[in-house]
């Protein structure tokens, strides 16, 4: 956070302890905005670096997540399609018994 307090500090001109306490309510603000999985990159970025693949492995991650329960879920539906099939062909169709 030191590389953001002294770009706060040069261009507001304000003295070391309001440039850190300035730099700090606006992170605290900015990372309310931000899911917990980006405050790292937040802290990086304040620290001089950049938006890194961190954050990227963590969307990744999280896309692979979503890929896996959609494919479950869709499997699930197709079988109880199939079940819901049965039932009906046994209630009206040609296995209904008399």
């Amino acid at each position: 956070m030191d590389h953001l307090i002294k770009i706060v500090k040069e261009k507001a001109n304000l003295n070391d302890e309001q440039a850190k306490a300035a730099t700090e309510a606006f992170l605290t603000e900015f990372k309310l905005k931000f899911p917990k999985l980006l405050h790292t990159e937040i802290d990086k970025v304040a620290e001089g670096g950049d938006f890194g693949d961190s954050a990227r492995e963590k969307f990744d991650h999280i896309r692979d997540k979503m890929e896996e329960a959609a494919k479950l879920a869709g499997e699930k539906a197709e079988g109880f399609a199939v079940e819901i099939k049965k039932k009906f062909s046994e209630m009206f169709g040609d296995g209904k018994k008399n």
